[in-house]
């Protein structure tokens, strides 16, 4: 729902595992590397041990994972099964030739044999037992009988045991200390820190694809620290719902007011007297989706903004109040598009695209505030029939700069293979300070309800870099339109990069389509002016 608003390609707080968004901080990497030596070296019986929600499901997908092709993993997933029922699921789960009413010793029997042939082929088997803490004492010591399987040199089967803290009271048992002495490495996932949340949170949006400056600040990320008591999945849980209610209230930081939304909008986040109000949690819910879908509807152009009906609309002082949209319903279908000279800057030539065909307009000259650049100073339009008024996208002229690729992952860098070797900077009032002080003072005088297009941010260390890109606008005459912030990226210090600004959502979905694929290589997306006045 909000991917479009935050520039996402996927959601980034899915609670169920995907590897593809593992977090290496919080030890999680170094536990995952000691497990993965753990059983490559054949070292018999290992623990993990983590609270509910500490990720430990995660760890034993990127295990399986990260392991040797030549290791074979056997899933025991439910914690009540019976001590006789051991053998039976292993061997099945191996594949083995076993009828369901063979007896314990036929079944060790061809268990034993299947493992000396695997082991003959130099392969392991490792068994993972997820929900150790809920297995009878009598069927972990079933395991631990398992686990005597063994060559002259090495064990035939490795074992991993996975639970919550209660598998430590389990294994202090008397009876099953034998248990116990076989465990040869035993891990704890302590809950994250403050600073780790923080780097946790900015660390899967980047790879879902966002490219912005960091949404989750200092304060925000210490009411999820105590809300969530570190543990990931509640930080998940609570991540998705602030990142809602900011697409709700169609802003791009997340504050504290969003963080408090999240958590009254969850049980672990609710007091005992909030939790015998079911129906109060029902309505919070659906008024947060009810407003998400509402602004996905006016956004995606089921009703049109006044701009596109009264063309004096644009011509108004960028400081005037917002002009409340009619709600007039527009039909389904995009209008057919016809060719317009747009340029593609990633050479010399200038490339053909599409632009959105518009009811016919005569040329108008914007009135706007001395050294404000919402729009370009004139925009001419086409004529043909019918004449109805209606507004056409600022088409971004020839001039545009070099295309600029990004550099992986996702943090744009504005070095590229076509640009020169940048000079130093020596300036203390380089184009780069220049367009600081030029974006302070147009953030003083914007109209908060308007928009801007981001179109990359890179590090400071790339300062450089940016200043030749600026000076690739300023030869030619369109640096005025270029804005400049400081912001964080990853923790460290960087530049955010605006292109203009536009009075309506309309105009700026328009002046983004129209970009030249050099610049859409980086995923530009918009951003409300009032979400940039608090970085400027």
């Amino acid at each position: 729902m909000y991917y479009e608003h935050f520039g996402l390609n996927q959601a980034p707080f899915k609670i169920t595992p995907d590897t593809r968004l593992f977090y290496p901080g919080g030890a999680r990497g170094e536990v995952l590397e000691a497990l993965i030596y753990a059983v490559t070296n054949g070292d018999g019986i290992v623990k993990v041990v983590g609270e509910v929600g500490s990720g430990k499901t995660m760890l034993s997908r990127m295990l399986e994972e990260r392991l040797p092709e030549q290791v074979e993993i056997v899933y025991l997933a439910n914690p009540s099964i019976s001590p006789e029922a051991i053998p039976h699921a292993i061997a099945l789960e191996l594949k083995l030739d076993v009828a369901a009413d063979s007896s314990r010793l036929e079944v060790m029997h061809l268990l034993q044999q299947g493992l000396l042939e695997r082991h003959a082929a130099n392969r392991q088997v490792v068994v993972f037992v997820e929900e150790a803490q809920g297995m009878r004492l009598d069927t972990l010591e079933e395991i631990r009988l398992l686990s005597n399987l063994e060559t002259q040199h090495d064990k035939l089967l490795q074992i991993v045991l996975f639970g919550q803290p209660e598998l430590e009271q389990n294994l202090d048992a008397e009876n099953i200390r034998q248990l116990r002495e076989r465990i040869v490495h035993s891990f704890t996932l302590a809950p994250l820190t403050e600073p780790e949340i923080r780097a946790y949170l900015n660390f899967r949006l980047r790879a879902a694809g966002y490219r912005g400056p960091e949404l989750f600040g200092k304060r925000a990320c210490r009411k999820i620290a105590r809300a969530s008591l570190g543990l990931i999945r509640r930080i998940n849980i609570l991540g998705d719902k602030c990142l809602l209610a900011a697409f709700a209230a169609g802003i791009h930081d997340i504050s504290v007011k969003q963080v408090q939304v999240a958590i009254r909008d969850t049980e672990f986040g609710k007091s005992p007297k909030r939790s015998r109000m079911p129906e109060f949690a029902l309505a919070s819910g659906l008024i947060l989706i009810l407003l998400s879908v509402g602004i996905t509807l006016w956004q995606g152009g089921f009703f049109l903004p006044d701009d596109t009906l009264a063309p004096k609309a644009l011509s108004a002082a960028p400081h005037a109040a917002p002009v409340t949209p009619p709600r007039v319903s527009v039909p389904e279908q995009v209008p057919p598009t016809a060719p317009a000279v747009v340029a593609d800057v990633a050479g010399t030539a200038v490339s053909i695209e599409p632009a959105p065909v518009v009811p016919a307009m005569v040329e108008k000259t914007l009135a706007l505030a001395p050294g404000h650049a919402s729009v370009p100073e004139k925009i001419s339009l086409p004529i043909a029939p019918p004449a109805i008024a209606q507004h056409q996208v600022p088409v971004i002229s020839e001039q545009l700069p070099e295309a600029v690729p990004a550099k992986p992952p996702v943090i744009a860098d504005v070095s590229t293979e076509a640009l020169t070797p940048p000079k130093k900077v020596v300036s203390g009032d380089d184009l780069v300070n220049q367009r600081l002080r030029a974006s302070k003072a147009w953030l003083q005088i914007a109209d908060g309800n308007h928009y801007s297009i981001q179109l990359l941010v890179t590090k400071q260390t790339q300062r450089a870099h940016l200043e030749e890109f600026l000076e690739r606008w300023q030869r030619r005459n369109d640096l005025e339109q270029i804005y400049v912030y400081q912001t964080m990226i990853d923790g460290l210090p960087g530049f955010g990069v605006l292109y203009n600004e536009f009075p309506s959502m309309l105009l700026a979905r328009r002046a983004l389509a129209a970009l030249p694929h050099g610049l859409q290589r980086h995923r530009p997306f918009i951003r409300n002016v009032r979400d940039i006045e608090t970085l400027g």
